[in-house]
């Protein structure tokens, strides 16, 4: 398993709460779904060769929507989200 976080800080603090057996088999790595097209895929790239490739994704980041902007904010996630499937699902 490989957890992946903007901040690590709180995935590792989590890891460390683990039975070590458990701990041994999670790698953690920093990775942000905003920065650029190639960072993200040269951090995937890595990350598969970790365990020889990622049979799973899951998406869980997300952000609370309100206010006037929450249109474009809407927008802006769902584009996000999209990309993530189009190029790594």
């Amino acid at each position: 398993m490989i957890a992946t976080a903007r901040s690590t800080v709180k995935v590792h603090e989590f890891v460390a709460s683990l039975k070590p057996d458990a701990q041994s088999r999670i790698k953690v790595a920093q990775l942000d779904v905003t920065d650029g097209e190639d960072e993200i895929k040269n951090k995937v790239d890595a990350m598969a060769l970790l365990w020889g490739g990622i049979d799973v994704l899951v998406n869980n980041a997300g952000a609370p929507i309100t206010g006037p902007a929450s249109r474009r904010v809407f927008l802006s996630h769902f584009m996000t989200i999209r990309f993530w499937l189009a190029r790594f699902g």
